[in-house]
C-alpha cells in the first residue's frame, strides 16, 4: 500500500445507526467526543443501546494487530463518526435519520454507512437528504433489507430504491459462507452487490464480541471498502469508489439474478483497481 494520508486528510466515514460503544478496546481512539451525536428523541447520549451500531463500527474499523479478536476492513487510514437515531428496539424516526444525514455531511463525511430502512413508501424528505449527499460528494451505502424479497418495480424498499435516481447510492445484500444469497436478504434489480452477512464476529458493547448477520452487517463491509479505496487513493471520489467496488465484484453464477453485478464484494480486487487508477 502507498503511505496513508495524514489523519486530517483521511476520509470521514459516518455510521448512522444506534450509536456506538466508543470505549470498546477494539475501537479505542477511533471516535472523538465531537464526532458522536444522538438525534434519538428523548436520548441525548450517543452510547449504543442495542449493539447494532457497535457491531457495524467493528466491521468497518476494529483495530488490527492489537491482540484482540477483531479486525475491520479499514483499521487504519479512516476517520469515524457516529450519529444515533435508532432506539433500544432498533427503531427510529425518519426525521432522526434525516438529521443524521445532514449532521454527517456537515462534518464533511465522504461515506455514510446506513444499516436501516425497509419502508415500502417513498419519502420526499429522505429523497432530499440523499440529493444533498449527492451534492456534497458523499457515498450513501445502504443495506438492502432483510425481508427476503425480490425487489422490482412492484416491490420497492426505501431508501434503497433511490439508487435508481442517485449514482452515489450503493445497495448491499448479504451472502452466506457458501457464497449464496442469504435467505433473509432482499435481492433483485435494486441490489448492487452482496457482502458477507452470516456469522460475522464483531465488536459488542461492554468490550466483548458477538456473532451477527444480515444485510445490516453486509453494508459496512462495503462502506469500509469505499473508505479504504479513498484513503489509499485520495484522488478517488465516492462515485469512482463505487464503480471500482462494483466492477471488481467476484462473480458467482447463482447470484446472477440476485444483484446487479452478479457477485460478492472483493476488497482486494477493488483496492488493486483503485491503486492502478492512482498510478496510471
Amino acid at each position: 500500500l502507498p503511505p496513508l494520508p495524514a489523519p486530517s486528510k483521511r476520509p470521514l466515514l459516518c455510521i448512522i445507526d444506534s450509536g456506538v460503544d466508543a470505549s470498546h478496546p477494539d475501537l479505542a481512539g477511533l471516535f472523538s467526543p465531537d464526532d458522536t451525536v444522538s438525534y434519538l428523541r428523548g436520548d441525548a447520549s450517543p452510547a449504543d443501546l442495542t449493539g447494532h451500531g457497535t457491531a457495524v463500527a467493528g466491521i468497518v474499523a476494529a483495530l488490527g494487530n492489537n491482540g484482540l479478536q477483531g479486525s475491520g476492513v479499514v483499521w487504519a487510514g479512516v476517520r469515524l463518526a457516529s450519529c444515533k437515531f435508532l432506539d433500544a428496539f432498533n427503531l427510529g424516526a425518519t426525521s432522526g435519520a434525516i438529521q443524521c444525514v445532514r449532521w454527517c455531511l456537515s462534518r464533511g463525511a465522504k461515506v455514510l454507512s446506513n444499516s436501516w430502512g425497509g419502508s415500502s413508501t417513498p419519502s420526499a424528505t429522505v429523497r432530499e437528504a440523499l440529493r444533498q449527499a449527492k451534492e456534497a460528494g458523499a457515498l450513501f451505502v445502504v443495506a438492502a433489507g432483510n425481508q427476503g424479497q425480490r425487489l422490482n418495480d412492484d416491490e420497492p424498499t426505501y431508501p434503497a430504491r433511490y439508487a435508481r435516481e442517485f449514482d452515489n447510492v450503493i445497495v448491499v445484500g448479504s451472502s452466506t459462507r457458501q457464497d449464496a444469497t442469504q435467505d433473509t436478504s432482499n435481492r433483485g434489480v435494486d441490489v448492487h452487490i452482496m457482502a458477507p452477512g452470516e456469522d460475522i464476529l464483531t465488536t459488542a458493547p461492554g468490550g466483548g464480541m458477538a456473532s451477527v448477520g444480515g444485510t445490516s452487517m453486509a453494508a459496512p463491509y462495503v462502506s469500509g471498502t469505499a473508505a479504504l479505496l479513498m484513503s489509499s487513493n485520495p484522488d478517488l471520489d465516492p462515485v469512482l469508489a463505487k464503480r471500482a467496488i462494483l466492477a471488481t465484484a467476484r462473480k458467482v453464477e447463482s447470484l446472477a439474478e440476485d444483484n446487479e453485478t452478479g457477485g460478492i464484494l472483493d476488497v482486494e480486487a477493488a483496492l488493486k483497481l483503485s491503486l492502478a487508477c492512482a498510478y496510471a
